[in-house]
């Protein structure tokens, strides 16, 4: 036997209470943690015992993979970091100077250079008028978040280059690649590997151009 359904006017009123308001999430670090502004000098950093003068010292058959050499402007390009958000490269450049690295997950050398990025150049130079951008080839923004988590603050600019756009018009092959830059975005001093004389070599150079020669 089926009851008849109570109807409205029969059926005591019920209040519905007010829902409370869902928590917003927390935004996301990783924006924060993958874009440095370009740095304001306030300090120069002291300079080693001996300075000398940058040059680029490489086979003709490395050269040739060169398409842009010292005294050269860089390429500009529009980029997105890991979050997706777009940046003109020229608007990332430092008040004095710019490292710019290539890289990518299948070269350990370029991987190793850019997790020791912060110790080798951001610490040692922060606030001179020093900026750095890493730039990938070809990694997901997945495969780059498991080096480098959102909550982690890096120091410096990750761009994504995926089908290798701008790369492709500074070399050929051959990475990773580090540049560095003047305030106008000139190439004063660049190399096509990561070694422990590549390093001393960049960090001699950035001393040369911040006027600490000895």
């Amino acid at each position: 036997r089926t009851e008849p359904a109570n109807n409205s006017e029969d059926s005591p009123s019920v209040k519905e209470l007010p829902r409370e308001a869902e928590p917003k999430p927390a935004p996301s670090p990783r924006s924060q943690s993958i874009v440095k502004k370009p740095k304001v000098a306030l300090s120069v950093p002291k300079p080693p015992e001996y300075v000398f003068e940058p040059q680029v010292l490489m086979s003709q058959q490395d050269m040739d993979t060169c398409l842009v050499k010292t005294g050269e402007p860089f390429p500009d390009a529009r980029l997105a970091d890991l979050a997706g958000e777009e940046h003109e490269l020229e608007s990332l450049l430092g008040e004095k100077l710019t490292v710019v690295v290539f890289w990518s997950n299948a070269n350990r050398l370029g991987r190793e250079q850019v997790q020791r990025l912060g110790a080798e150049i951001i610490v040692p130079f922060e606030n001179s008028g020093l900026n750095a951008v890493a730039i990938n080839i070809s990694d997901s923004p997945e495969q780059i978040g498991d080096l480098f988590p959102a909550d982690r603050k890096i120091g410096f600019t990750m761009l994504l280059d995926p089908e290798a756009e701008l790369f492709s018009k500074v070399a050929t092959r051959r990475q990773p690649r580090t540049y560095l830059l003047d305030a106008k975005g000139n190439i004063l001093w660049f190399d096509i590997e990561y070694s422990r004389s590549a390093v001393r070599e960049l960090v001699n150079a950035i001393h040369v151009a911040l006027g600490n020669q000895k």
